[in-house]
């Protein structure tokens, strides 16, 4: 758990949830949730029993390129990203 500096009474990251977006978003059925990295958000669908598949959300921090992916408890399906070039 990680609580934050300035209030300690507030929880940050709870692993894998982060309360705060950290970078990368996890999208389910009906929820949104903020992951605290790619490992983290990857782990979601194991963790929740009503969403075997999430889209997992994030932008490169070098070039800004966004990143998506569906990710299922077997396996990360085929990758889906906006060429470097010419994002959206």
């Amino acid at each position: 758990m990680v609580l934050d500096p300035q209030d300690e009474d507030q929880v940050v990251m709870a692993h894998p949830f982060a309360s705060v977006p950290l970078g990368f978003s996890v999208m389910g059925t009906r929820t949104l949730w903020w992951g605290g990295c790619a490992w983290d958000s990857f782990a979601l669908p194991h963790l929740l029993k009503d969403e075997p598949d999430v889209l997992v959300a994030t932008r490169c921090p070098a070039c800004d390129a966004p990143h998506a992916w569906v990710v299922g408890r077997d396996a990360p399906r085929r990758a889906t990203r906006w060429p470097t070039s010419s994002p959206p």
